[in-house]
This record gives structure tokens, sequence and C-alpha cells, in this order.
């Protein structure tokens, strides 16, 4: 199983993200990305797998949806907002 990341990185683009999310058209001026989150999962055991963002950012929008093996997209999560607790100290 697999899970699609949808990542927004700039605050004053958090609304053209929400329509994103909503519409699949992206317009605005921040950064949006799509990341592949591949887990190895059982009927009874389910890796944690840590995402660090790729760009610096203090504020960060999200949402995440399922991808089986079989290529199958489950529907997206809400889309949630986070205030990132260390800018400044993100390494990359």
């Amino acid at each position: 199983m697999n899970f699609d990341l949808f990542v927004g990185y700039d605050i004053n683009d958090v609304r053209p993200f929400l329509d994103y999310a909503k519409t699949g058209n992206y317009v605005g001026a921040g950064t949006v990305t799509m990341e592949r989150v591949e887990i190895i999962s059982t009927a009874t055991e389910l890796d944690y797998v840590l995402w660090r963002p790729k760009y610096k950012s203090q504020t960060l929008a999200f949402y995440i949806r399922a991808v089986d093996d079989s290529g199958n997209v489950g529907q997206p999560s809400n889309v949630a907002s986070a205030l990132s607790p260390f800018p400044i100290l993100l390494i990359y």
C-alpha cells in the first residue's frame, strides 16, 4: 500500500491549495507537490513512516489518500494545515 501526500508550502497559497484538493486544478503562487509515501503493511501491522518536508516553510497545508497495490485510489482526507514548530532547524 502507498499513500499520495499532497503538500502546499506557502501560507498565502492555502486557499488555492484547498481548491486544488477539490478540483485537481492548481492556480496559485506557492508550491504544491505530490509525494508518494510507500509503506509495508500486513493485515495486523503497519510500519510508521517519517516524512520530512522538501522546502522550508512555517506553514504547511496537506492531504493524503491511499493507493492500494492494484492502483486503486481512495478518497482524499480532509485538508489540514500545520505550523512548523522548528522552521529554522530544518536540515536539507
